[in-house]
């Protein structure tokens, strides 16, 4: 049986598509997590598939990931309720969390926003080992003719 944690997410920056920062957990029992000293607590952003990416916001693909970035905020901040499940207690090369997140929307319907992302085809799925795969011209045109620019 694999084990899962989960804890609901109170507040959050979002930093791209796929990475969530500043992030303030309730763990349960009315303990709150989010900053260790200075370090601050990022959730890298997977789904129940396996990895994905979100295109950069900076260089070639920033503005494609600005706007997959503006919807990851919008969607997160309109959903009635927000909490990320992780199936290992680690961290990646960059020290973020993995998990995936799971949204209550408007509509009462619960969402993981990994699955979400990958069926609007706003995040793709990573390579082997969790490696990045670089969007293609086409693939950012559709996002940026979808999402507005």
């Amino acid at each position: 049986m694999t084990k899962t944690w989960t804890a609901k997410i109170l507040d959050f920056r979002t930093h791209d598509g796929d990475t969530l920062t500043d992030v303030l957990l309730d763990v349960g029992w009315g303990v709150r997590l989010s900053r260790s000293g200075t370090a601050t607590l990022s959730i890298r952003l997977t789904s129940s598939a396996g990895p994905v990416n979100a295109p950069e916001v900076t260089g070639a693909e920033s503005q494609a990931g600005k706007l997959v970035s503006w919807y990851v905020d919008g969607a997160l901040r309109a959903a009635k309720e927000l909490w990320v499940v992780s199936r290992e207690l680690s961290r990646d090369a960059y020290g973020r969390c993995v998990g995936e997140v799971h949204l209550r929307g408007s509509d009462d319907h619960d969402y993981e926003l990994g699955l979400r992302l990958a069926d609007l085809k706003l995040v793709k799925a990573c390579g082997p080992g969790g490696k990045r795969v670089p969007f293609t011209t086409e693939e950012l045109a559709s996002i940026c003719e979808r999402l507005g620019e």
